[in-house]
C-alpha cells in the first residue's frame, strides 16, 4: 500500500511521539535510580557522621554534615536543631567567622525551617495538619532571611534570592489558607519580585534559571493569586 505525503507525515509524527514517550520513561527511570543512589549515599554518610559525633560532640564539620544529611533525608526538625547548634557556637564567640559561614548557616536553616513548616501545616497519616504552627515555623525562616538580607555580592545573592522566594511563597500560601488575604497578597508580591530578581541576576551573568524551576514557581504564584482572589470575594459584602 502506498503512503500519501500526509500519511507519511502522520506516521513520522507518531514514531517521534513514541520515541519521546520512551525517552521520557527512560529518563524518569534514570532519575529514580539516581534518587535511590543518593538516598543510599546520604544514609551511609548520616551513619558515619552519627558515630563521629559520639567522639567529637561539638565538632562543626560533623554537626554540619549531620544537618545536611538530615535535610536530604527529609528530617527537617533534626537538621534545624543541628544548624541552630552551629549558629549558637558562632554567636557565642566559640568559633571564628568572617560572616560568610554564618550567612550560609542561616540561609540553610531558613530553608529547612520553611520545609518543616510546610510539612507541619500539611500533616500526615499520623498527625493532622497544623497551619498556625506551620506558619510560626516559616516565620522563623523569614527572620533568618532578614539577617541575611544585606548581601550585595553575586555569589551570596544567587543563594539568597531563591531562598527568599521559597520562604515568602510558602508563607503566602499558609496565610491565604488561614484567611489572612492581605498578608498573603504582600507575600505573593514580594515572592514575585524575588523570582524576577533571581532570573535577571542569572541573565546578567550569562546563566539561566531552569525552565522547570520557573514553571514550578509560576504555577504556585498563580495558584496563590487565585486563592487570594477567592478570599477577597468571600470577604466582600457586595458579593453576597
Amino acid at each position: 500500500m502506498r503512503l500519501t505525503a500526509r500519511s507519511r507525515v502522520d506516521a513520522e509524527a507518531e514514531d517521534a511521539a513514541e520515541e519521546h514517550v520512551e525517552a521520557d520513561a527512560l529518563a524518569k527511570e534514570d532519575r529514580k535510580d539516581q534518587d535511590e543512589g543518593m538516598r543510599s549515599l546520604f544514609a551511609v554518610a548520616h551513619h558515619a557522621w552519627t558515630h563521629s559525633l559520639k567522639v567529637l560532640s561539638s565538632d562543626p564539620s560533623i554537626l554540619h554534615g549531620l544537618a545536611t544529611t538530615a535535610e536530604h533525608r527529609g528530617e527537617f526538625d533534626l537538621a534545624r536543631e543541628r544548624l541552630t547548634q552551629l549558629i549558637v557556637q558562632i554567636e557565642e564567640g566559640k568559633r571564628d567567622d568572617d560572616g560568610s559561614v554564618l550567612f550560609a548557616l542561616r540561609l540553610q536553616r531558613a530553608r529547612v525551617t520553611t520545609r518543616l513548616g510546610d510539612e507541619v501545616a500539611k500533616g500526615n497519616a499520623e498527625r493532622p495538619g497544623d497551619l498556625a504552627r506551620g506558619l510560626a515555623l516559616v516565620n522563623e525562616g523569614i527572620r533568618d532571611l532578614e539577617l541575611c538580607s544585606q548581601v550585595t555580592d553575586v555569589i551570596h545573592l544567587h543563594h539568597y534570592l531563591p531562598g527568599r522566594l521559597e520562604t515568602l511563597l510558602t508563607r503566602g500560601e499558609l496565610q491565604c489558607k488561614l484567611g489572612s488575604v492581605q498578608l498573603a497578597q504582600v507575600d505573593c508580591r514580594d515572592a514575585r519580585a524575588a523570582l524576577n530578581a533571581w532570573i535577571q541576576l542569572a541573565r546578567k551573568f550569562g546563566e539561566h534559571v531552569p525552565k522547570s524551576t520557573t514553571r514550578k514557581y509560576e504555577t504556585r504564584l498563580q495558584n496563590l493569586q487565585r486563592c487570594i482572589g477567592v478570599g477577597q470575594a468571600a470577604s466582600d459584602p457586595s458579593a453576597n
